[in-house]
């Protein structure tokens, strides 16, 4: 999400490399917290860019300095340095926390890697880099920088815009900001956070308004001034953000109703800043997609109006109407579920638009499936192309589990699918099934990885949880099922099946490696876990033997079937895997096998760590793959905790041959487990019978197979 920034006193800092020349800038300190470096115009200087075409490649820099320090809200409206053109000097502040090495210099894109090689960089930096553009005409351009990071920008000294890593990463590793030339000199101040190294210097100055909706677009992640429209709003017209150096931007547009698919209204051309409508009536209450074009651009998002309850209520009285598979009643039942949470109580929030986009892009879905049911369609999911909710009924309890799926829009039934499965990580709110948990509210994640996936032609499956993903057997059942559901209704290249695993979810895809041995062609271990540290735990012998035996990292690794790439950017985000886990894994792994795969510190340049993992996964494959459980834990002669036992289907037989007070205990005993166990599987019940009642037939369905 973008934020105003407030106008501040700015410090702009650029100096000058010379390859060939050793010429060092005096410095003249003038307080504790600022020092002023003197622009020699050798060493030290602010180069121009010429504007001699539609793309102009900016290819040298006043490189000002690397301050240590992370992209927090407040640090991306606040420049570090200042310049001060009339008396060729330039202000640096907060010198103290440069880097070591870090001096003002102009540098190329040539002769950058080796100045950069000098300096000792840490884990999170801020790195200031100028150049000026003359123009001879106020006249507006878009500037295209190469980052994996957030990107903020000032314009004469004053703060313009920044665009944070989502939006980056949703665009292809570029940041794009809309610039408005004065006539005469315009110098551009570009703030780069970096990780673990220094920041990418590719940047190219359009004049040739190619990319201006896309920089429009990132400014907010959005063009909508907001996604629902009350009654209570008045006239429900909704406006464009207007953006102030794109005032030259025009737009065609469309305004599609989603449940009639029919274009209510278009225009040829608008301005940012006008509606999206007649702007003498209203729009009726309903779900719409605004699609906006350029010569070169396209861009869609939902909206809402009208009050979001009764347009619910109102869906779920024409789907009630269809006559449904029980494939697409779970399907509906998915986006039903997410459209209650959105409208519960504790999440009702008007004022939140990021709320406001979930609410509208739920609703559409419901929408887009109602109208294809009244179109005689009967499968609204299967073998389709798109971002979907879906549910598979869990043969261990019958109880309902939902998923997430991409499948990209170059899908044909008949060519096999590889797919990427991102396995969950632990969560906060154990409490929460997966439909309400972190990764299903992320559809802005979702919608990145979608993109990726899109242009490598992968299927993406978030499996989900059945309960808190502790990496126990059970969710590695629950696993395999959802990859299963989306086997029966795609067609998935069995040989081709890899996993994603950061942080806690790197033990998680251990421990299914450890139970399903041949079913994945690859890992990729991004900042994981790799197993339980027991270092210094007091507990009984026979509680470490029990970690040690499920701890996978030695199972993995001695996997051969099992391609392995590990990857850590260097910095200690909380909840990842630290850095030391790693090379750790990295060391024990080199003792058995020399094919995996490393990438410590940031990926190439001009190469996002999406790209970087879909691509290296486009070769591996597993050549004769199956789903056989390995029953790992029961072979060592581990049967239990509980927790192990919930893996297969169980079921809880009363005693009736007690009397009295001891038949009253085990009748509380069953209901405890029976309650438990619908509370631990958000829902789910557990088969319970009397032993007057058990059959053979029960006996060999439930009883552990090994």
């Amino acid at each position: 999400m973008s934020h105003s920034l407030t106008c501040i006193r700015t410090f702009c800092v650029f100096l000058c490399l010379l390859a060939q020349v050793a010429v060092f800038p005096a410095l003249i300190a003038a307080d504790d917290s600022e020092k002023i470096v003197r622009m020699d115009g050798k060493a030290v200087y602010i180069p121009e860019i010429k504007l001699t075409g539609k793309a102009n490649p900016v290819t040298t820099f006043l490189y000002a300095g690397s301050w240590e320090g992370g992209a927090g809200r407040d640090d991306t409206g606040k420049s570090l340095c200042a310049v001060d053109t009339a008396n060729n000097r330039l202000f640096i502040k907060s010198p103290q926390k440069l880097l070591d090495n870090s001096r003002a210099r102009r540098i190329t894109q040539n002769n950058a890697s080796s100045f950069f090689d000098e300096i000792s960089w840490g884990l999170k930096q801020a790195t200031h880099i100028l150049f000026k553009v003359a123009s001879n005409k106020r006249q507006p351009v878009v500037l295209e920088i190469h980052a994996d990071t957030v990107v903020a920008l000032f314009h004469n000294g004053k703060p313009a815009s920044h665009v944070n890593a989502g939006n980056i990463l949703a665009s292809g590793g570029r940041a794009y900001f809309q610039i408005m030339l004065e006539p005469g000199e315009n110098i551009i101040n570009v703030k780069q956070f970096s990780i673990s190294g220094p920041p990418w210097l590719q940047m190219t100055i359009f004049t040739d308004h190619s990319h201006d909706l896309r920089a429009a677009w990132q400014r907010k992640g959005r063009l909508l001034e907001k996604f629902l429209y009350m009654p209570r709003d008045g006239a429900n017209i909704p406006k464009l953000e207007w953006i102030p150096n794109l005032d030259n931007l025009f737009v065609s547009f469309e305004v599609r109703d989603v449940s009639a698919n029919t274009i209510v209204f278009r225009k040829e051309s608008t301005q940012l800043g006008r509606g999206l409508g007649d702007e003498t009536s209203n729009l009726a209450p309903g779900i719409y997609e605004a699609i906006y074009h350029t010569e070169s651009e396209n861009i869609s998002e939902y909206f809402v109006v009208g009050n979001p309850n009764a347009l619910f209520e109102e869906l779920q009285d024409k789907l009630a109407k269809h006559s449904l598979t029980p494939e697409t009643k779970l399907d509906i039942e998915a986006q039903f579920q997410r459209a209650r949470i959105l409208l519960s109580k504790d999440n009702y929030n008007t004022f939140d638009r990021r709320w406001q986009e979930k609410l509208a892009y739920t609703l559409s879905c419901l929408a887009n499936m109602e109208r294809r049911l009244g179109q005689g369609v009967t499968d609204i999911a299967k073998d389709q192309p798109g971002l979907h909710i879906r549910g598979f009924i869990s043969t261990t309890d019958d109880s309902p589990q939902f998923y997430r799926v991409y499948i990209p829009s170059t899908y044909k039934p008949g060519v096999p699918l590889p797919m990427l499965v991102m396995v969950s990580a632990r969560i906060a709110v154990e409490e929460r099934p997966f439909i309400a948990g972190p990764t299903m509210e992320n559809t802005q994640e979702a919608r990145i990885w979608a993109l990726y996936a899109e242009k490598y032609g992968f299927a993406i499956l978030w499996p989900g949880y059945k309960n808190a993903p502790d990496g126990n057997t059970y969710e590695a059942l629950h696993i395999d099922e959802a990859i299963q559901a989306v086997e029966r209704d795609y067609n998935i290249d069995k040989s081709r099946i890899d996993l994603y695993a950061t942080c806690g979810a790197g033990y998680n895809s251990g421990r299914l490696v450890s139970e399903y041995p041949n079913r994945f062609a690859a890992i990729v271990y991004d900042r994981a876990v790799f197993d339980e540290d027991v270092t210094g735990l007091e507990s009984s012998p026979s509680v470490l033997k029990w970690d040690d035996a499920t701890n996978p990292s030695r199972h993995v690794i001695g996997n051969k079937n099992l391609k392995i790439f590990v990857t850590h950017d260097g910095t200690p985000s909380p909840g990842h895997g630290e850095l030391e886990l790693t090379t750790r894994f990295l060391e024990q792994a080199k003792a058995v096998r020399s094919d995996v795969v490393q990438c410590l510190g940031r990926p190439p340049v001009d190469t996002t760590q999406m790209d970087m993992i879909l691509s290296w996964l486009a070769s591996c494959k597993n050549e004769n793959p199956d789903n056989t459980r390995s029953h790992l834990l029961a072979k060592e002669g581990y049967a239990g905790p509980i927790s192990e036992a919930f893996a297969t289907p169980i079921i809880v037989v009363e005693g009736t041959r007690a009397s009295g007070a001891d038949l009253a205990i085990l009748h509380n005993v069953v209901e405890s487990i029976r309650n438990n166990y619908t509370v631990y599987f958000h829902g789910a019940k557990c088969a319970v019978k009397k032993d007057s009642e058990v059959t053979q037939d029960d006996i060999r369905a439930f009883q552990i197979k090994v």
